[in-house]
């Protein structure tokens, strides 16, 4: 391990299956959003089934993410930008191909799967059938329906059509696949080292001095959680202490630093783990207590829970204020430990 400068595996087999799987999700749900909007008649609810999609393919992408073992963000982008195209070019197909056919006075509906089936072969193979270039030819049929519109609104005799009905298919996408992006690039956690256990941060309330690459390879191999007791916290705003119903206060803005390094204790669900880890974040970033923290952030350090737990303790004995009145019901040691989880 580098530090702070650990690199994500690319896990381009992963990869390639959330592409695979989320394109395939992807087309089967066009299809059944398509015949919803087809027969719904309130807008509201169209943008309630709009979010409902998009909804779905952030819940898919995220979970396959977990199931997967894709740590790395950018590869998970690239897949999902590939599958958006993939599913856009088969849902407007799905979509010219039937009201191409009803143009012509046949009575199709997007629920009927082997005639919605049938009419996008047609509209795959047609380009190439004709020599056409297809990109040019989707783009052409988009460009039909774009200026001519064939749903109006509130009973409006005129179909909405033009720049107004470019600014709904806009929409419309950024709802639906603006959260497949956002499932893409959300952390689904660490994998600790040679498991398939997800672990979230806890961090714990101290802003220190950044610590150097060294101290963390050091901290790795060798265990000496000295390294952390001993270094200095981040400045004057970095002190904590404890109101008197226990709960930590530390403030927002760290000043007199570029960058503080924050510790946590990465957790399984509600259960503790052996490891912890260093982030480096930048000082005008740093949040209340157990807030996301934005930055780099170094691999899992395995201590186990025994050394992890003294660590706590020697942290908490050096650096809190605790207030001498004890909080009703609980002495102060009890609350500062419930909400530090030291």
């Amino acid at each position: 391990m580098d530090g702070l400068s650990e690199k994500k595996p690319l896990n381009i087999l992963g990869s390639l299956v959330l592409f695979l799987v989320v394109s395939i999700a992807g087309i089967v749900l066009s299809w059944l959003y398509l015949g919803l909007m087809d027969v719904v008649m309130y807008i509201i609810v169209c943008i309630f089934i709009a979010v409902a999609f998009g909804g779905v393919l952030f819940g898919l992408v995220f979970g396959l993410k977990k199931v997967l073992r894709i740590t790395n963000n950018v590869t998970a982008v690239i897949a999902i930008i590939l599958a958006v195209v993939v599913i856009n070019y088969f849902k407007w197909q799905m979509y010219f191909g039937v009201w191409y056919a009803r143009d012509r006075m046949f009575d199709v509906s997007f629920f009927n799967l082997p005639d919605v089936l049938r009419y996008l072969h047609f509209m795959i193979v047609f380009p190439f059938e004709n020599g056409i270039n297809p990109v040019a030819e989707f783009f052409s049929d988009l460009m039909v329906f774009l200026q001519s519109g064939n749903w109006g609104l509130f009973e409006s005799p005129e179909p909405v059509r033009g720049v107004f009905l470019g600014i709904v298919w806009a929409g419309e996408f950024l709802i639906i696949f603006g959260l497949a992006i956002v499932g893409a690039v959300t952390s689904v956690g660490i994998l600790l080292p040679g498991t398939r256990q997800w672990a979230q941060p806890l961090y714990l309330v101290y802003n220190f001095q950044t610590l150097e690459s060294f101290q963390i390879e050091r901290l790795a191999e060798y265990k000496e959680t000295d390294i952390i007791i001993n270094q200095p916290l981040a400045g004057p705003n970095s002190e904590a202490s404890t109101n008197e119903q226990g709960a930590v206060l530390l403030a927002r803005y760290i000043s007199g630093a570029s960058t503080v390094s924050n510790i946590a204790h990465l957790h399984s669900g509600d259960t503790p783990t052996d490891y912890i880890m260093v982030s480096e974040t930048k000082a005008s970033l740093v949040n209340i207590f157990q807030g996301k923290k934005a930055g780099k952030s170094s691999a899992p350090i395995y201590l186990g829970l025994e050394k992890i737990e003294e660590l706590k303790k020697a942290l908490r004995s050096k650096h809190i204020q605790e207030p001498t009145i004890e909080a009703e019901g609980d002495t102060e040691e009890d609350n500062v430990d419930e909400n530090l989880g030291l």
